[in-house]
């Protein structure tokens, strides 16, 4: 499977990534505002954009997402 983005968080002071695609990133949304950035993003994202979500975690974009 390809993946869009990259997530970025930490543990324990310890920064952690996982590969994502949209759907994943919209269950791991902490608030509803944070689901609404990541939907805004995914519609407009390209390679190498970044957004950093209420939360604090980042999510990076390494590929164009599928529509």
């Amino acid at each position: 499977m390809m993946y869009d983005f990259v997530y970025c968080f930490t543990i324990n002071d310890k920064v952690n990534w996982s590969a994502e695609n949209t759907a994943d990133l919209l269950q791991r949304a902490a608030c509803d505002s944070d689901r609404q950035l990541i939907e805004e993003f995914a519609q407009q994202a390209e390679p190498g954009s970044f957004i950093t979500l209420d939360s604090g975690d980042l999510i990076f974009c390494t590929r164009t997402p599928k529509k």
